[in-house]
This record gives C-alpha cells, structure tokens and sequence, in this order.
C-alpha cells in the first residue's frame, strides 16, 4: 500500500511541486523500480535461502523514516511556475534528495516484501496455500486501492 501510495503521488509531486518534465516521471519510475529490484535482491542475498523475517522490521523503519523525509522535503515547495528538464531536476539539491529519497523507499520495500512472501508461501499449508496466497493478494489489493 505504502509503495502504490508513493507511485501514486510521486508524478503529481514531480509536476506539480518541482516542475518536472514527463522525462523526470520517467526516470523517478524507473528508481522506484531499480529500488525496489535491489531492494528484493538484497534481502534473498541477506537470507541465505532460509526464511527469516529480521529484515521486516527494520525495512518497515526505514520505509517510514523516508516517508517522514519526503515529506519534510516536498512540504515546503510552491506550486512550479515553469518546467524543469530531467537535466536540471538532477541537478537541483531538492531533485537529487528527492530522487534518493524514492529509491531508498523501494529498496526498503524490496527488503520488506521479499520475506513476508517467502514466509507465507512457506508456513502456508499445501493444501490450503494457492487460497492463502490469493486471500494476501486480496489483502493487499483492498489496502492499495484504499491508500491511493
């Protein structure tokens, strides 16, 4: 939920906040989805090949503190008067921040869901798993659409 909540606002942030260009939208995906692809990789790599949640918790605080982080660093700009090219918006210290701040958020995610799915897919009963997993999915489906 957190992740489509942060997908969902990041162009209208970009836009609207900082005056970026489709080609910023563009390249802001594509660090949430390197963030996120990095953040997976990491916590398979950290784990072993065993299923351990450790890394839940501290994914979750770092998820937050960078929440708070955006925050406090888009709270304070005006609405933008002019565009901004991909260029200038990594250049800019409030571009590169935000844009660190995005990845850092997905690799948090990445470390985040990889165990818990691991978890469930594991400690499910076999019988019983294809339906847990899909009462996740449902889960998380209603969640994303009542975040966003």
């Amino acid at each position: 939920m957190a992740g489509a909540i942060v997908v969902s606002l990041m162009p209208i942030i970009v836009k609207t906040r900082m005056g970026g260009t489709i080609d910023v939208e563009t390249a802001m995906s594509a660090l949430f989805a390197i963030g996120i692809a990095a953040g997976s990789i990491t916590a398979a790599v950290i784990s072993h090949g065993r299923v351990t949640l450790i890394l839940v918790p501290i994914a979750g605080l770092v998820m937050s503190l960078v929440l708070f982080d955006l925050t406090a660093a888009t709270a304070g700009l005006d609405i933008a008067t002019m565009e901004i090219s991909l260029q200038q918006f990594i250049t800019d210290p409030r571009g590169i921040h935000i844009a660190l701040a995005v990845t850092a958020f997905a690799f948090a995610g990445g470390v985040f869901v990889v165990p818990v799915f691991s978890a469930v897919q594991l400690w499910a009963v076999e019988d019983k798993r294809a339906r847990i997993i899909a009462g996740v999915n449902i889960l998380n489906s209603l969640f994303i659409v009542g975040g966003t």
